[in-house]
């Protein structure tokens, strides 16, 4: 199933960017704009949208200056009207249409019911762990540790030549991004445990990859500043071939592929500290001259291009390995739910979402059903009218346990030969229908 935080984070940094514009150049009417984009933010993912709207009020709560300057409370007011007015919609619509349902949807968007718990506690495709991150990252989390110096410099003039606002105005970028920086540590300490997903942070690790970039095509005029930002590359480089060594040594699913793949993990952290080393080097000033000068723009365009054919390749893979029978399984029922009310549970199923948003009807998972004779009751009952379990899973939201797997042969018809014939391959999915 296609998940919102894409659109989360496109909305959310759109947000940022109408914000920055209502608040330094003192434009109201953006304001609202950005309030817009919040609260469609907060339609989209509930509370998760404060991962975007904190920061930028973050900023210019540490410039209090400004609130005295133009009509930034006017700004503020409009920005903070329209995204009530936006977020809440849907809110106001079911306390009209459904009051009983207010307290439910309410609990919904910030993350507190049921639905909202069982959703958040499953597996995401881009996890924020650690190991995530850096299997998928490793060519640009140096440059990002860079980019944390590059935040110290202070805004001038190819700054102003390119756009950006200075003087009383501006608002704290570097509050603003480190809040941010703040969010992505926050979400990579917890993500193992809670199964979060990467996308709503990964704006934070591009900018600071950028901010890093821009410190290599823009290296700075003091040699004293010059040298931290060369020992920060090296420090990041350091730490992060560390946490990778500790991830390759590990039992469960290393990094990498482990000791079992050598040539993968030397080549993985050859790249890691290649990319930490040249990046010091080149931000030291060395080599300024080499390549006419274009040596850093060769190096950021090699990273990019290598970044873009990693990415492809991962895409690829989870394209191709993503077959779950849910499709075929699907096919094979959908004559059987057609006549079921969207309100009644109809199947119970592995892929429950994808099968609801399929057939607009209502599933049920495998926890809720663990005895044969809860079984027996729900065929006699006649208005589940099919149980699918995947093969080898334990019990739980997957699976029934063993003594309802042998309930379900003997009781129902087995049409698991059908479905992967649909399929071509053997699914793994074990389906049951009615006799």
């Amino acid at each position: 199933m296609a998940t919102v935080e894409p659109a989360l984070v496109a909305l959310g940094l759109a947000g940022i960017i109408f914000g920055l514009r209502a608040f330094e150049e003192d434009l109201p009417y953006e304001g609202a704009i950005a309030g817009f984009f919040f609260g469609l933010g907060f339609l989209a993912k509930g509370y998760a949208v404060g991962l975007y709207l904190l920061p930028l009020l973050l900023a210019l709560a540490v410039r209090p200056r400004v609130f005295s300057l133009g009509r930034t409370k006017r700004s503020l007011a409009l920005l903070l009207l329209v995204f009530t007015l936006t977020g809440g919609a849907q809110l106001f619509a079911v306390a009209l249409l459904q009051p009983s349902l207010v307290a439910f949807q309410l609990a919904t968007l910030f993350g507190a019911s049921e639905a909202a718990v069982r959703a958040a506690a499953a597996p995401t495709a881009f996890g924020a762990d650690p190991k995530s991150l850096v299997s998928t990252l490793f060519f640009f989390l140096p440059l990002a540790g860079l980019g944390l110096a590059f935040l110290a410099r202070k805004v001038g003039e190819d700054e102003f030549a390119s756009g950006a606002t200075g003087g009383e105005r501006r608002l704290d970028h570097g509050v603003l991004w480190g809040a941010f920086l703040v969010e992505l540590l926050a979400i990579v300490v917890v993500a193992g445990r809670l199964k979060l997903s990467s996308i709503p942070v990964l704006p934070a690790v591009a900018a600071f990859a950028g901010f890093g970039g821009t410190a290599l095509l823009r290296l700075s005029p003091d040699p004293a500043r010059r040298r931290r930002e060369m020992l920060v590359a090296i420090a990041a480089g350091t730490v992060l071939l560390g946490v990778s060594a500790l991830l390759v040594a590990s039992p469960v699913d290393p990094l990498f592929g482990g000791r079992e793949r050598p040539i993968n993990v030397s080549v993985s952290l050859g790249a890691v500290a290649g990319v930490a080393a040249l990046s010091a080097v080149l931000v030291f000033g060395a080599f300024r001259r080499a390549f006419g000068g274009r040596l850093a723009l060769t190096f950021l365009s090699g990273l990019l291009v290598a970044g873009g054919i990693e990415s492809a390749r991962a895409i690829g893979f989870a394209l191709l390995t993503h077959r779950t029978g849910a499709r075929e399984a699907a096919d094979q029922i959908a004559p059987l739910v057609a006549s079921a009310p969207p309100r009644v549970t109809s199947f119970r199923s592995v892929e429950r979402e994808a099968l609801e948003f399929r057939f607009f009807r209502t599933g049920a998972s495998w926890e809720t059903l663990t005895t044969p004779e809860a079984l027996v009751a729900e065929v006699d009952a006649g208005t589940v009218r099919s149980w699918i379990y995947a093969d080898g899973a334990p019990a739980g939201p997957l699976a029934p346990p063993l003594f309802v797997r042998k309930a379900l042969a003997a009781t129902l018809r087995d049409v698991t030969a059908e479905v992967d014939a649909r399929a071509g391959r053997t699914t793994g999915l074990h389906v049951f229908v009615p006799r």
